[in-house]
Parts: structure tokens; C-alpha cells; sequence
């Protein structure tokens, strides 16, 4: 697939962004980089791909510009005080409601994990993960702080809460609880929180009532979280930064956990993708198995020539990622993607058999 310079330009530098250590005959590199594309165009461009705060660091790093950088990146900082101030309010009283088998999960939910910098936050929302028996009293509790509710279905079936409240939040911010740990419109969720999960070890962010997950469960989550964006679409490369943050501190006996669940849940293609991925573009150094079952899913989602991610992928080139990455076989993925379980569909569309066979298909055809 062909891209303009500009786009692999800009990938190099969005790599960058999201990296902990930086070479510094490669700080020479982006520096350059980032003259040839110029100014304007590299803020237009983070602005489009909601990188702004990545990049504003990684040009404070070069020391580039950093009149232009600085304040952007303070008023990221500043912004996620205030998230996270509010979200450690929304936790104490969950908790004090009973509420146990919530957390704050995928992007936020890392950055925290790893006690990273709180600047490198551009997202729309928090997400978190609530049992679904637990999720009535979340929202009476966020009722009752004054947010206002609005629920997600896909079909007839509810998959999340996104709670408002624009006098505590920053604008156009909310709150999303979600009742599956990856939520998907149209196909089911094949992994379980609580097959993963180790309730009695939840840990809470520094000082605060904030609830986060064990390492493993988390990394788990967010490396199949890449793979349910196709690998490349957005938020694209700034989904590698959580893996940058969730694999902070990670143990072989953590990755060996992980591993075996991806075995047990027949994700395996999923997860060494991403992290193949993770390694080449954000530095990890993530243990990689099945190599040459992955190499035909890579292709499909990135440019190993240029070291970048291919474009956002056409709904074409998303269903043959998709089929592609199932365990079994790329006609397993097929059957399953056009096909989906009974009971899901039967939750979604009302019925699971052929009725809501024909209403999947025109949903996703």
C-alpha cells in the first residue's frame, strides 16, 4: 500500500512520541523530520490524530519550538489533574456504595498504572470496567454525584453507561462504564473479566480510591484492545503507548499468565500481533511466540519497510484483518465473523436463528 512522505514523516515522529527512551544520534533524526514537515503541518496533523500532548513532548525533548509546545503541553497537564481529581471522587463513593468489581481500564487506566506522565492523556473519556451485576448501583451513585446518563446498546443488547457531568468534567468529557472488558458493536466478546482478573488484588492509583486492576489483567486488555482497532485504525499508535504503560514493570510470571490465557481463550494471534507491534513501534520488549503464524495479519496492517502503520484501513481491508486474525484458521474467522454465537445474537437481534442471521450480515456486509 502506498503512502505520501508526509504520512510516513509523521508516523516517525508519532512513534517517537509515544517511546520512553530516545538515542540521541535518533533525537537528530526527528529533528530533522520534524523541520522538513514544518510546524504547521505537524500540528494540524497531531490535532487530527488527538496526539497533541504526545507530540508536544517529544518536541520539548528535541528542544523544538518550544514556544509553540509548551502550552499545549500544560494544558493537557492541567486538564488530567482535574480527570483525575474527579475520578478519585467518583471511586470513593462507588466504593462506598459497595461497588467491588469496577476499575479503570485500557488507556487511562495504564497511564496510572504505570504512574507515567499524566500530560500524555487525549482522549474524549475515561473508561471502566463494572461487573454487570454491579452496574445498577453505579449508576445510582453517578446519578446521585449529579451526572447525567446515557446508555450504549448494540442491537438490544447493553454493552455500556457514558456518564456526563460538564460542570466537574472538561467539555465534550465523560465517564464510560462498560459491562464487557472489550466492548465490540458487532461481534461478541470472547474473553471474560473474571477469568483474568484477581478480584482480591485490585490496587488503587497512588493516594487516591481509584481502582486498577493487576498488571497482567491490564496489558491482557489493552493488547487485545489494539487488535479489536484492526492494529491501525484509530487511535491507531496512540494505542501503543498503553502498552508502553501496562508493561511497566512486568515479570516473566506475569507474561506467562497472560500467554496461558491467551491459549485458553483463543487469542493468541491477537495478542503476539499487538505485541510484535508494540515492540517495533514503542520499544517494548515484549516476549513474541508464533512469529510465522503472524506474518500475513502484519501485512495487512503495517509498512515494515518504513517501520510505520499502514493508513486507516478500508471496511474491506477491516474484515480481512479480522478474519485473519482468528486462532484456527483464516476460514474459522470467516464462519465466525459472518456467523457469530447463537446467543449473542439471539441478546443483539432478537433471535438466533436465521432472522438475526440476516440482519448480522446487513449490519456488517
Amino acid at each position: 500500500m502506498k503512502t505520501d512522505g508526509n504520512f510516513i514523516q509523521f508516523s516517525k515522529l508519532a512513534n517517537a512520541s509515544v517511546r520512553e527512551d530516545l538515542a540521541q544520534e535518533e533525537k537528530q533524526e526527528l529533528i530533522r523530520l520534524a523541520r522538513e514537515l514544518g510546524e504547521e503541518t505537524l500540528l494540524a496533523k497531531a490535532t487530527q490524530a488527538k496526539m497533541l500532548p504526545f507530540l508536544a513532548k517529544l518536541m520539548l525533548v528535541l528542544k523544538v519550538a518550544p514556544q509553540t509546545w509548551q502550552p499545549i503541553y500544560d494544558r493537557y497537564a492541567e486538564r488530567n489533574r482535574q480527570i483525575i481529581a474527579e475520578l478519585d471522587r467518583v471511586y470513593a463513593a462507588l466504593t462506598a456504595a459497595g461497588c467491588r468489581k469496577l476499575f479503570v481500564t485500557e488507556n487511562f487506566g495504564a497511564m496510572l498504572a504505570a504512574c507515567g506522565d499524566t500530560a500524555l492523556f487525549a482522549s474524549g473519556d475515561v473508561d471502566n470496567y463494572v461487573d454487570a451485576e454491579e452496574y445498577p448501583a453505579v449508576k445510582r451513585v453517578m446519578t446521585s454525584l449529579g451526572y447525567r446518563c446515557e446508555e450504549r446498546f448494540t442491537g438490544a443488547l447493553f454493552i455500556s453507561a457514558n456518564f456526563e457531568h460538564p460542570e466537574r468534567l472538561p467539555q465534550d468529557f465523560h465517564f464510560s462504564f462498560e459491562v464487557f472488558p472489550l466492548s465490540r458493536l458487532t461481534q461478541p466478546c470472547t474473553v471474560k473479566t473474571d477469568d483474568f482478573t484477581n478480584w482480591a488484588q485490585l490496587r488503587t492509583y497512588r493516594d487516591t480510591a481509584i481502582l486498577l486492576p493487576q498488571r497482567d489483567a491490564l496489558l491482557y486488555i489493552c493488547l487485545l484492545h489494539i487488535s479489536l482497532h484492526s492494529f491501525c485504525r484509530a487511535p491507531a499508535i496512540r494505542l501503543y503507548r498503553d502498552i508502553v504503560n501496562a508493561a511497566d514493570g512486568l515479570t516473566d510470571a506475569e507474561w506467562a499468565r497472560i500467554a496461558a490465557q491467551a491459549k485458553r481463550d483463543h487469542t493468541e494471534r491477537r495478542l503476539y500481533s499487538a505485541a510484535y507491534l508494540s515492540n517495533r513501534i514503542a520499544g517494548t520488549a515484549l516476549p513474541i511466540a508464533q512469529e510465522p503464524k503472524i506474518k500475513q495479519l502484519l501485512k495487512l496492517v503495517y509498512d515494515e519497510k518504513h517501520g510505520v502503520l499502514l493508513p486507516e484501513p478500508s471496511r474491506a481491508r477491516v474484515m480481512r484483518i479480522e478474519i485473519a486474525s482468528h486462532d484456527r484458521s483464516a476460514a474459522a474467522g470467516l464462519k465466525d465473523t459472518l456467523f457469530p454465537d447463537k446467543d449473542w445474537r439471539r441478546s443483539v437481534y432478537g433471535s438466533g436463528g436465521m432472522s438475526g442471521i440476516i440482519r448480522h450480515l446487513k449490519r456488517i456486509v
